[in-house]
């Protein structure tokens, strides 16, 4: 049984098999999906994580990047640094295909992008490992076809993970005797050679973190392999030197992110993951294994119905099925692990796959390497689950050899495009989710919702014109809110109406997050007096997340001046626009380090600091310097200070618990000022045990008036 068999066929019949593989897969994709019941322009997943990697994406395609979002955060603007990801390659092809504002054709034609990147790389993977064409193709559908690539939509550039098919060829390539390998010739040839493995290496990089992580995984283990197999240490220093490339193009790609962290400090707010994470996201063998939900086979079907019932922590790692022709191969694997007359019988490429497959399940598994990994190292990549990819394609090459070399046995040609027919139909069968086809119903909902959320924020634009702020209520934390009305929904109309600033999409644990928070606890008047300063000139209101304060807030709003309301077709949302909007005359004024958590009680809202605590101010619309008054008290007698720039620009005395008004003038170049005391912080002698330095009341706006 060796793959070598399988580099028999010619040249062209081998792009046949790929250029046939490649278009079964979109037809099955096109079709299993619904893209034929609406336009391309409504995205195939419009909730969730999709409506943030829209978001993503829109931000990477404008002038200024993800580092400088200008119509998210308003007033101040965002950022999505601390929310990073290497996804160049991603965030570059999906912002390629389709043109700007066309959000839901890049979601839905990079979708398609994906099912040609992964039919392609596996079968040149495939045909790397010795299949023939007619078996490289079946592995390549197997692999493109698994429920992970349909259950994973809203997790967007997940579904692209060729970097599974790049690495596995790496590590093969890692394994050819010298002979054999390009890189080793003279010549052409050997540039070539290092030129493929060098992209190879980059592309696994760029792809995103778990797959640049889990690509590293495999290039390791496959160097370490082969030099033992070998008795020599080259195969382990060319991994090494493949390593060294991925996480050098991770890290390139995370630099933005380190100088803004470096000038802003760390975000504790963002992206914290733990221990516990790692075994409840890890991978489980029986959601590998068993027949994926829904299935055509009713008693399939129950079966998994019943572990998932019973189970527990279902979550994003039941997408793992890899079918019944992956798990063939993944007994096929264990064959090859354990038996060792078997394995004698095999060319070492099955060998080394086998291994891979093993080392990354063990890794991935609950309560695996994977969480050793998250306490020794850092639990960062908690969701080891999104490994199932790797471990499908390994397991449909092996699948996929065997059957090629059962059919060898005949010695009939013919035999090979039939038997690998009928396992593509067995495949197709077996792994498509049951009903994804039938999407109709889902598909008409989808576009009603997005027609609707159109017609609504583009009325808006409308009313207001580019650049108006509008404020969204319920203020709603990014990112990883676990919002009652919806994880990222406010996205939809800063998708819709991309020139207008909307105020969701602030980074939770930065000053334009802070901010939103503060003003959104106000008391009507206060709330009013805010938004006309800082020229707002609209706020719109996701019903789903109404309540009373919101209803005042609003109404004192619309009583401000001439109104219109406008209301979504389908009623989730009610925007409130001022005719005559008020002309910005401030900045606003935001809590940065040294504060506790915002208090309330009543119409009453105020912050204590710790220590010395800082304040930034939204950018200017000119260069004008500004005039800011905040009320501060203590507990104690103390003189609390106002610095800016090196120097003291205001300062007043208090008494004991009794409140004073602190004005002061802030310079034009100015972004950030600081307040301290001269006093330390103390214990209030109650049961809270924290340390408070002064008070500041939220009596006046948070915002510092233009001269």
């Amino acid at each position: 049984m060796t793959p070598g068999s399988g580099q028999d066929a010619s040249p062209r019949a081998g792009r046949l098999a790929a250029l046939a593989a490649c278009a079964y897969c979109l037809v099955i994709f096109w079709q299993a999906m619904g893209f034929d019941q609406t336009s391309l322009s409504v995205p195939l997943s419009y909730d969730g994580d999709s409506l943030q990697y829209s978001f993503v994406i829109e931000a990477f395609a404008s002038d200024k990047g993800v580092g400088s979002i200008e119509n998210a955060g308003a007033p101040f603007g965002t950022q999505n640094l601390d929310f990073p990801n290497a996804d160049f390659t991603n965030l570059f092809l999906s912002s390629i295909v389709a043109g700007d504002g066309q959000f839901g054709a890049r979601f839905n034609l990079y979708l398609l992008l994906t099912i040609l990147l992964t039919t392609f790389s596996a079968f040149f993977t495939a045909r790397a490992f010795g299949l023939r064409p007619a078996w490289a193709a079946t592995a390549a559908i197997a692999f493109t076809l698994l429920p992970f690539h349909f259950w994973r939509l809203p997790h967007l550039f997940y579904t692209n993970y060729s970097a599974a098919a790049v690495s596995v060829w790496l590590a093969l390539r890692l394994s050819m005797p010298p002979e054999a390998d390009s890189t080793a010739t003279k010549g052409w040839r050997k540039s070539l050679g290092i030129a493929a493995f060098v992209l190879g290496c980059v592309w696994c990089g760029s792809t995103g973190v778990y797959y640049a992580f889990f690509s590293c995984i495999v290039l390791a283990s496959a160097g370490v392999l082969a030099s033992f197999r070998n008795g020599k240490w080259f195969p382990a220093k060319r991994a090494g030197i493949g390593l060294l490339i991925i996480v050098g193009v991770v890290g390139l790609q995370l630099l933005p992110t380190s100088s803004f962290v470096q000038e802003n400090g760390e975000n504790e707010r963002v992206a914290k993951r733990s221990l516990q994470e790692t075994d409840l996201y890890g991978l489980r063998l029986a959601q590998l294994v068993l027949p994926i939900a829904g299935h055509r086979v009713p008693a399939l079907a129950r079966i998994r119905a019943k572990y998932e019932a019973e189970a527990g922590n279902i979550n994003e790692n039941e997408t793992a099925t890899l079918g019944v022709f992956g798990v063939f191969g993944l007994i096929a694997a264990l064959f090859i692990a354990v038996a060792a007359p078997f394995r004698r019988k095999l060319d070492w490429d099955y060998e080394l796959v086998g291994v891979l497959l093993l080392i990354l399940f063990l890794f991935a598994t609950v309560g695996g390497l994977g969480s050793i990994f998250s306490l020794l190292i850092t639990p960062q990549l908690r969701a080891l689950n999104r490994i199932s990819p790797f471990i499908g394609l390994l397991a449909v090459l092996i699948a996929s050899g065997v059957m090629q070399s059962i059919v060898d046995r005949f010695k009939i040609g013919i035999l090979h495009p039939i038997a690998a027919v009928i396992a593509i139909l067995v495949i197709v069968f077996d792994q498509v989710p049951y009903g994804m086809g039938d999407h109709s119903a889902k598909r008409s909902a989808t576009k009603v919702r997005f027609e609707s959320d159109r017609i609504f924020a583009n009325s808006i634009h409308t009313s207001l014109g580019s650049g108006a702020r509008v404020l969204q209520l319920p203020y709603i934390e990014y990112p990883e809110s676990g919002a009652a009305i919806g994880e990222y929904v406010q996205f939809r109309n800063n998708l819709h109406a991309p020139s207008l600033h909307w105020t969701y999409g602030a980074m939770k644990g930065r000053p334009e997050a802070s901010w939103l928070r503060l003003i959104s606890s106000l008391p009507p008047d206060l709330f009013v007096r805010t938004l006309n300063a800082t020229d707002f000139s609209g706020v719109v209101v996701d019903e789903r997340g109404n309540n009373e304060l919101i209803t005042r807030q609003v109404d004192a709003f619309v009583a401000s001046a001439p109104s219109k309301r406008i209301v979504s077709k389908d009623a989730t949302q009610s925007g409130y626009l001022l005719e005559n909007a008020p002309r910005e005359r401030a900045r606003a004024l935001a809590p940065l380090q040294g504060w506790y958590e915002l208090e309330q009680s009543g119409e009453s809202v105020w912050m204590w600091s710790s220590g010395e605590a800082g304040l930034q101010l939204s950018p200017p619309s000119e260069t004008s310097s500004c005039t800011a008054t905040i009320t501060v008290s203590a507990l104690r007698p103390q003189r609390i200070s106002v610095n800016a720039n090196g120097r003291t620009l205001e300062s007043v005395a208090l008494a004991a618990n009794q409140a004073a008004p602190l004005r002061f003038r802030v310079p034009a170049d100015t972004r950030r000022i600081t307040l301290s005391s001269d006093e330390a912080p103390a214990q209030p002698g109650t049961s809270d045990v924290r340390l408070l330095g002064f008070q500041w009341l939220i009596v006046d706006p948070p915002v510092c008036i233009s001269d």
